[in-house]
């Protein structure tokens, strides 16, 4: 008695079984491993133009605030600068009415303010990677006190010819080897200035002050207008310190708003991404461990089924012998 062969019909709906079950795990893993539904854009359908419009708004706002940290950085070195310079401004200032009221015999004046002018030079040649007060000129530190005019020039009757000439912006002292140009962060559709420059009224009044002192005799027979010229100078530059404090305070404030405001377009972009293209990772877990059951499943059956299929064909053959 013979015997058909006895190969079952159902091995290729088996076969077909494992390899819909194997990819339905490769893509639970990609899920897993991506928190993304689709990797292509292509896999989204019609929600594919809406999610790269998304995405590229949410790069471009995380772009901003890493230019801000990294901006932010100098800025707050340019802060603390300016603090230091009110700072020494106001203990000058103090000195000078000293000087005026000749409260310090034998006091050595003009030693003192060489030390501070030095000190105030060194403050605004601050540098990180790049020099802070010089504008956009970051190579070469912005002050250079060798440069400076002869102190006989300067007008000691009260004339305020500081900055050098107000109607010419673009004049600077000749201390000053900068430009006019700070360093500008644009963030939220803002121009921020987020430096101030050594050429600034504040720095020049404080630099002509100290400058005086220091290379004025007290023997000298205009020693008194000299240092009344100091006192009016050096009062004037406490304020200017001040007002520049105040800017830059306003500008931190506006800096901290901007970045707030992006933050929080991230968020509202990020839950819009999550919505188009994002997953349950619960749900992706479990759907996964399924699909991989139904693999171990399937494989068990083909296994039996094959086992099955060899012990048969060694009947058929043996009947056909």
């Amino acid at each position: 008695m013979s015997e058909t062969s006895p190969v079952s019909p159902t091995m290729s709906m088996i076969a077909y079984s494992i390899k819909t079950t194997s990819e339905s795990v490769e893509k639970y893993q990609i899920q897993l491993s991506t928190n993304q539904k689709e990797i292509q854009y292509s896999g989204l359908g019609d929600l594919a133009s809406s999610y790269s419009s998304i995405k590229s708004f949410l790069e471009k706002n995380n772009a901003q605030i890493d230019n801000t940290l990294f901006v932010g950085a100098d800025f707050s070195i340019v802060q603390n600068t300016t603090e230091s310079l009110r700072y020494y401004a106001e203990k000058f200032s103090t000195l000078a009415g000293q000087a005026q009221r000749d409260e310090l015999p034998g006091f050595d004046y003009q030693k003192s303010s060489k030390y501070t002018l030095n000190l105030v030079r060194d403050i605004l040649n601050t540098k990180t990677e790049r020099y802070l007060c010089g504008g956009s000129v970051i190579n070469e530190p912005p002050v250079n006190l060798d440069a400076l005019p002869d102190p006989a020039t300067y007008h000691l009757d009260d004339t305020d010819d500081i900055p050098i000439d107000p109607d010419n912006p673009q004049a600077k002292p000749t201390y000053y080897q900068g430009d006019n140009n700070p360093q500008q962060l644009h963030i939220n559709s803002q121009n921020l200035k987020m430096s101030f420059t050594a050429n600034e009224v504040g720095p020049q009044r404080l630099i002509r002050a100290l400058h005086l002192l220091s290379t004025t005799d007290s023997n000298a027979g205009n020693y008194k207008q000299v240092v009344d010229e100091v006192v009016r100078l050096s009062k004037l530059a406490v304020n200017d310190f001040r007002n520049i404090e105040s800017r830059l305070g306003e500008i931190s404030g506006s800096i901290k708003t901007a970045k707030d405001n992006i933050l929080s377009q991230n968020v509202g972009f990020s839950k819009q991404l999550q919505d188009i293209n994002g997953i349950n990772r619960n749900e992706a877990a479990i759907q996964a461990m399924s699909a991989i059951n139904l693999v171990n499943i399937n494989n068990q059956i083909a296994a039996q089924i094959l086992k099955s299929t060899g012990e048969a064909c060694s009947r058929f053959f043996a009947a056909a012998a």
